[in-house]
């Protein structure tokens, strides 16, 4: 997040663009640059110093949809994993007609590059109350009941207790490019 090197000429726009990266970064509660004498004159040594801050979250809440009903839902994550930038985060929530966890990483320099590598796993259940055709086959999922062709009785053959589950299983990765002015 540093936009100059060692031994480059002090350029005040740098200093301050690297200041404002590093606390767009959300890791440090202060960053100070502080100039001091070089080994030779004319040169001079820039101390940097940081003072971290806590990067991990945890999440909780309640909720009611009319559509979902009750719901409850918590996570924890971690912004900074070990000092390095990683991000690793949980998250589980539960409803009277949905259940779902997720689990994500997040590489942040993937071959010491500015380049962002992030993967998410997720399992999701949804249960219905309704008749669903989610294939649009003219057949009600799980019944042999097909609306097309007998269309005036359908809802009378759907059981009273009839629920339908669908299981989702996502891995989604992703990988994208930071460039710098």
């Amino acid at each position: 997040e540093i936009v100059f090197k060692e031994g480059e000429m002090y350029v005040q726009k740098k200093v301050r663009r690297s200041y404002e990266r590093l606390m767009q970064l959300q890791y440090f509660s202060a960053v100070n640059f502080t100039p001091l004498p070089g080994s030779v004159e004319g040169l001079i040594n820039l101390d940097i110093n940081v003072e971290e801050q806590r990067t991990g979250v945890i999440t909780l809440g309640v909720g009611y949809g009319t559509a979902s009903g009750f719901m409850m839902n918590g996570g924890i994550s971690e912004n900074n994993l070990f000092g390095t930038g990683r991000k690793i985060g949980f998250k589980v929530g539960f409803a009277e007609k949905s259940q779902g966890v997720s689990l994500n990483y997040t590489e942040p320099y993937l071959f010491d590059d500015p380049t962002t590598f992030d993967i998410s796993l997720s399992y999701n259940r949804y249960i219905f109350d309704i008749a669903v055709d989610e294939d649009n086959d003219g057949v009600l999922d799980k019944t042999s009941i097909n609306y097309i062709t007998d269309p005036s009785s359908t809802l009378d053959k759907i059981p009273p207790d009839f629920n339908y589950k669908r299981h989702e299983v996502s891995l989604e990765p992703q990988i994208s490019r930071r460039f710098f002015e």
